[in-house]
């Protein structure tokens, strides 16, 4: 029998078609006469091959399914484990999901300061989502990591970006900033 590679297809093909197929039963598909029922269990495993041939979307895709308990159970260490050997080939969301475990302390032991640090990769990406939350840590935070010049540098950066979330953040920072003036 002739495998895959023979029929000269590389490993990065092979990938991209399980991550498709994979995205197929997680979300449902149809398209004129093909149907696939959404099916997050067929999900898993179509991810599964396709992230052990290295495919960054597919190791995103299985840590937010183990995180949130979609068509497995909720899994902490197995969410990180996924989410980190994205993050580590540079897939932002990925790095926003591990800054909000180690920032809500799910499956690892709370650390903001561990947070920030990927929250800080993502932006550096561009992640809308990642600026937005460094915002609200900085202005929210009661330790010492409340600093609101630089919550107002990273709200006002995620706002000019279309992030409409930001803004009221940015309302409220202003109107104390205000009240603290009229002091």
């Amino acid at each position: 029998m002739e495998s895959n590679y023979e029929k000269g297809r590389t490993q990065e093909e092979l990938a991209n078609e399980d991550y498709f197929e994979g995205n197929r039963y997680y979300f449902g598909y149809n398209y004129r006469n093909y149907v696939v029922k959404q099916n997050y269990k067929k999900a898993i495993e179509l991810y599964e091959k396709a992230a052990s041939l290295g495919h960054i979307g597919a190791m995103y895709m299985l840590g937010r399914m183990y995180l949130y308990g979609i068509g497995c159970s909720q899994d902490y260490q197995t969410a990180k484990s996924w989410l980190e050997a994205a993050a580590e080939k540079g897939h932002d969301d990925a790095m926003c999901k591990l800054g909000m475990l180690y920032l809500k302390g799910l499956g690892v032991e709370q650390n903001t300061n561990e947070a920030i640090k990927w929250y800080k990769e993502a932006s550096k990406l561009g992640n809308v989502d990642a600026i937005r939350t460094l915002g609200i840590i900085y202005y929210k935070s009661e330790g010492p990591e409340k600093n609101d010049p630089l919550a107002q540098f990273y709200l006002d950066h995620a706002s000019s970006l279309g992030d409409i979330a930001s803004e009221s953040f940015l309302e409220e920072i202003n109107s104390s900033s205000e009240k603290n003036r009229s002091k």
